[in-house]
């Protein structure tokens, strides 16, 4: 009868060892992999926005404006405050038509398209003017959660989604490179907002209004082109592939935005601090130390709460704290807005109109963006974002140190280098390749 042999301890430990030394070969692998699908999904994401917004061109002759809506007329307090995202007028084209008809059809006439999904309010809800969405005598908030769940073509899978959001949103629209203006005939630093909350409760006074309604609109004390944005996507109005001088190629439409660490206020992604955003948006950076705002190095994060949300957490708000990007500072770094904005009432957004949002997400090495013409492009975070001689510094109307692109008088090439150069629309300027 043969005598049954085990395995030593030695062998026993040589076979652990192989194991562990082929699983820590073939983990990254796998998370690689993981993250190749990932991305690839956040690219098909951006490809349906591009296929939306190009559908709506073609029905209307002209993209979505980033924000838009309902104003108070003289026969009805109900009003949408104009603040409704270009993204809920595509949801028709990106397979959402009975999310449009419900925003639409329950808002009513004395409400008009769900009501303002800006603000927040600590004030009992009355469904009658905060829209049906808000159950009567709630002081729940946020408002504006015009969706009940996630909407998968929204996010981008390789970002950590709040567990506390049904919906967020990863894509935003680009606004160029300009986020302040100077007065007419003034030749000193920029420091008027670029967008405004005008209050309309004035001129509605006999109509029932609540004092202090806002509306979201651009400062229109400037003529054109100096009170416009710079990028293809600005408030109140729409622009087609004819207004792009520059070429839809040439030319991003949208960008990444990270969710927003939920674990982590002083992550930059996706996440701002409070600073000067009426000066340049070296200002965001300030404080920001390996990839984190960091308090003692003098970074302001901003808090964040149920009224005063992260930037991916209301994703029907036209306000460019939610819905928008500047293409100035450099991908994945810091973004930042004038004031500490705790809570998103009426009186609080009329306050504060600029706000630097840097595109950002958690790809290794950079971002993608979805041009004008249709096409997905990575952008790799070492981007060119600074010229050597800022073209709107020649006008003799600013100082060397303001490179904004904020001047009433600078219409010229962007400062940014070519990170810039694709972010303006209709400045001369072209990008051979990426």
């Amino acid at each position: 009868m043969m005598k049954r042999r085990g395995f030593t301890l030695i062998e026993l430990l040589v076979v652990i060892a192989i194991i562990a030394v082929l699983i820590a070969l073939l983990l990254p692998a796998v998370q690689q992999a993981r993250e190749a699908a990932r991305r690839s999904q956040c690219k098909n994401n951006l490809k349906q926005f591009g296929l939306a917004l190009h559908n709506y061109h073609d029905t209307y002759k002209t993209f979505c404006p980033l924000a838009g809506g309902t104003n108070l007329s003289s026969t009805t307090a109900g009003t949408n405050g104009g603040s409704l995202s270009g993204v809920v007028m595509l949801l028709p084209f990106i397979e959402q038509g009975p999310l449009w008809e419900t925003i639409v059809a329950n808002g009513g006439p004395a409400i008009w398209q769900g009501g303002n999904p800006c603000l927040s309010s600590s004030a009992a809800a009355n469904p009658g003017i905060d829209g049906p969405f808000f159950p009567n005598g709630s002081t729940w908030a946020p408002k504006g959660f015009h969706a009940p769940g996630s909407i998968e073509v929204f996010e981008c899978p390789s970002s950590t989604k709040s567990p506390s959001t049904p919906v967020q949103k990863s894509y935003c629209f680009n606004m160029g490179d300009r986020m302040a203006v100077n007065a007419p005939g003034s030749t000193g630093p920029a420091g008027n907002a670029m967008l405004v909350w005008v209050d309309q409760t004035t001129a509605q006074a006999n109509v029932g209004v609540p004092s202090g309604v806002p509306f979201l609109n651009l400062l229109t004390s400037m003529p054109t082109p100096q009170q416009e944005m710079r990028g293809p996507f600005t408030i109140g109005r729409g622009f087609g592939v004819r207004d792009i001088l520059d070429g839809a190629s040439n030319t991003i439409a949208m960008a990444e935005r990270d969710l927003g660490n939920p674990g982590n206020a002083n992550d930059i992604l996706g996440r701002a601090q409070v600073k000067p955003a009426n000066l340049d948006p070296d200002q965001c950076q300030v404080g920001v130390v390996q990839g984190q705002y960091s308090i003692t190095a003098g970074a302001v994060p901003l808090p964040t709460s149920v009224n005063n949300p992260m930037m991916s957490e209301r994703w029907s708000c036209g306000h460019p704290y939610h819905n928008a990007v500047t293409i100035a500072a450099p991908p994945n770094t810091g973004s930042c807005l004038n004031n500490a904005v705790t809570d998103w009432t009426a009186a609080g957004l009329m306050a504060d109109g600029n706000v630097w949002v840097t595109p950002s997400s958690r790809h290794t090495g950079g971002l993608q963006v979805l041009m004008a013409d249709g096409a997905v492009k990575f952008v790799n975070e070492t981007i060119n974002s600074a010229s050597a001689n800022p073209p709107c510094n020649v006008s003799g109307f600013v100082t060397p140190a303001q490179k904004n692109v904020s001047s009433y008088y600078c219409n010229g090439q962007s400062p940014f280098g070519v990170w810039g150069a694709l972010g303006t629309m209709g400045s001369n300027e072209t990008v051979e390749e990426l």
